[in-house]
């Protein structure tokens, strides 16, 4: 049995091989691993090897200024710290949530959910924090609690231009007004850095950037906003809705020769730095985002347009019966009276639908609908203001356009403007015919040098002496007629009141809903302001006379004095120990809306019957559409 053993050294000779191979073979396998780790996939370690280490920082950039026309600031920026959380570090997280809840106003439920999220490594609790509130949370030594420098917004005037101005989410980008139409050139570019990093994932403070870029800081901007104005003109429209009890109002106050902004003033309004306590409903500016039917302002235009087409003259008799039947639809002044013979300045002391309508009329569409394209009525004014709307204009050849909407909208129904359309165009006749953009920003000032914004004239639109006929005709007719309530003895204004009735989303319109407003510009010879105060349902009364005259009178006041406009009748100023007091309406609004027979759509605009309104001094005017006074 001994002999059928094998050899013991050829035993140990196979085995030695065989572990020899298997090294072998395993030597090359883990060669050809390192050859691919450390050759074929270098790049890609390398890469993750820096991102562990490193990490790209971004440098925010300064968010521009605003400022007013005098150098006030109406937006700034103060330095605050974000609260962020790093979810490996916190020892409790329930007691941090607790901690942390009554801090930074977020509900302990929602900072637990965040810090214990494990697909979040760092996660931001708060965009920013007080200096104060910075402080107790420090105190608190709350573990993989972190506090990054950072700037918030702030508005120091705080509600002032709230609508000019807009204000800036929690992410820093600018909602409404100015912060949003210029949110690119305000922001900056942000710039970067590559920062080493601790084992916790922090920067280390004194390590050298590897690479950097620096931010470039956003563009202050200079508007053409006076905050003195602006005051004046946001405290009366205040004062007027309280004391009306209005739904709300809109006063717009521009240069006609350049066509800056000088204060606009909304109706509610808000508090940029506190946005999220107010209505998103407040947040659109009305001035430009709201339309509605002019009423009898209206009659302004229409009288530019016959006066363009030579239809008319200051003097022109003008047959007015008291009602009209013209293109399939009745007419009828306000008190039902006519005013044979009146010449075209009475139409508008009179407020005259049947004399607004008979110009229209005799003008034709073919004439008439050019005009209203010239001045800009149906498209975008082009303000620097985000949000804004075109309005609503139907022209001749577009659906439901008939000969009737001709004849409503001579006296100002059936077309739906904005407030700054009917400024911007207005403010053509004030400056002597030619239509101006309008604009807020005077100034873009950023790190590539200053950008000035000047006038742009879009168009002529009048040739300047029909623009002087015609503001001769406005004062004429403003000194005796419902209009007075706004001239400001002294000075001459040119005026024209309306009232009109609110449009109904169901078509036709509202019962016992008005729109008191009183458009005009002075002064009249050298106009230094167009402006437009417009107070939207009035509980009381709902003339533009009683309801928007008073108010445009005060801040007009305040006007002269400010731009120190001496008066054309220094006698007259001197005389004035009281100024005209507006004339209690002696029906009320629900009685007179009773009357009223609405049209259809405020689209289709057919006039209806309008109904007698006693009144102190004769003034024609539309039921339908333009009650105005």
């Amino acid at each position: 049995m001994a002999d059928d053993l094998p050899p013991p050294q050829r035993v140990g000779r196979g085995r030695q091989f065989a572990v020899f191979a298997a090294l072998l073979v395993f030597a090359g396998v883990l060669s050809a691993r390192l050859y691919y780790w450390q050759v074929q996939q270098h790049d890609w370690l390398a890469g993750k090897a820096q991102q562990e280490h490193f990490r790209d920082e971004q440098i925010p950039a300064r968010r521009g200024a605003i400022y007013d026309v005098n150098g006030s600031v109406l937006a700034t920026n103060e330095a605050v710290d974000s609260v962020y959380a790093a979810r490996k570090q916190i020892d409790d997280p329930e007691k941090a949530a607790q901690v942390l809840s009554p801090l930074i106003g977020v509900s302990a439920d929602d900072i637990l959910q965040s810090i214990t999220n494990p697909n979040l490594q760092f996660v931001r609790l708060k965009p920013w924090v007080t200096a104060d509130v910075s402080q107790k949370i420090k105190a608190s030594h709350l573990a993989g609690i972190f506090l990054e420098p950072t700037t918030h917004r702030i508005y120091p005037q705080n509600s002032l231009a709230a609508h000019l101005l807009g204000f800036t989410n929690q992410d820093g980008s600018g909602q409404y007004g100015l912060e949003e139409f210029y949110n690119k050139e305000l922001s900056g570019t942000p710039g970067h850095l590559q920062a080493e990093m601790d084992t916790a994932g922090r920067p280390i403070n004194f390590s050298t950037p590897r690479e950097s870029s620096p931010a470039q800081d956003g563009a202050d901007l200079v508007t053409s906003v006076d905050s003195a104005l602006q005051y004046i003109a946001e405290r009366e429209l205040a004062d007027a809705v309280k004391k009306h009890r209005a739904t709300g109002g809109t006063i717009i106050i521009m240069d006609p020769r350049s066509g800056e902004i000088m204060a606009l003033a909304n109706e509610p309004t808000f508090d940029p730095n506190n946005y999220g306590s107010s209505q998103d409903a407040i947040f659109p500016d009305a001035a430009i985002s709201k339309i509605y039917e002019p009423g009898s302002t209206f009659k302004i235009i229409t009288m530019s347009i016959g006066l363009a087409e030579h239809a008319v003259e200051p003097t022109t008799a003008i047959n007015d019966p008291g009602s009209l039947s013209l293109a399939g639809i009745h007419i009828t002044n306000w008190d039902g009276k006519g005013h044979s013979p009146e010449s075209a300045t009475q139409v508008l002391q009179y407020s005259s639908n049947v004399g607004a309508a008979t110009i229209g009329w005799k003008v034709g569409a073919a004439k008439y609908y050019p005009h209203i394209q010239d001045y800009g009525l149906g498209v975008r004014t082009g303000v620097d203001l985000a949000g804004e709307v075109p309005g609503q204009v139907l022209f001749p050849g577009e659906p439901n356009w008939t000969p009737s909407n001709l004849v409503t909208n001579s006296f100002g129904q059936g077309i739906a403007v904005t407030p700054l359309q009917l400024v911007t165009a207005v403010a053509a006749v004030a400056n002597g015919g030619m239509l101006v953009k309008p604009h807020v920003v005077r100034d873009i000032r950023g790190p590539a040098g200053d950008q000035r914004i000047g006038t742009t004239e879009v168009r002529r639109v009048l040739d300047p002496q029909v623009a002087a006929t015609l503001t001769k005709m406005l004062v004429d007719s403003a000194k005796i007629g419902e209009a007075q309530f706004a001239v400001v003895p002294g000075f001459n204004v040119a005026a024209k009141t309306g009232t009109a009735q609110v449009a109904s989303p169901n078509g036709g319109y509202a019962d016992g809903k008005f729109i008191a407003s009183l458009m005009g510009f002075a002064p009249a010879d050298n106009p230094r302001f167009v402006m437009l105060v417009k107070i939207d349902e009035p509980q009381d009364v709902p003339f533009g006379s009683e309801v928007a005259a008073p108010v445009w009178r005060e801040i007009a006041k305040q006007l002269f004095i400010h731009f120190k406009i001496e008066p054309t009748d220094p006698v007259a100023l001197a005389k004035s120990a009281v100024t005209p007091t507006p004339v209690a309406a002696p029906a009320s609004a629900s009685a007179r809306a009773a009357e009223t027979a609405a049209p259809k759509t405020a689209q289709q605009a057919p006039a209806p019957k309008v109904s007698a309104k006693p009144a102190p001094k004769p003034t024609a005017k539309p039921v339908a559409s333009s009650k105005a006074r």
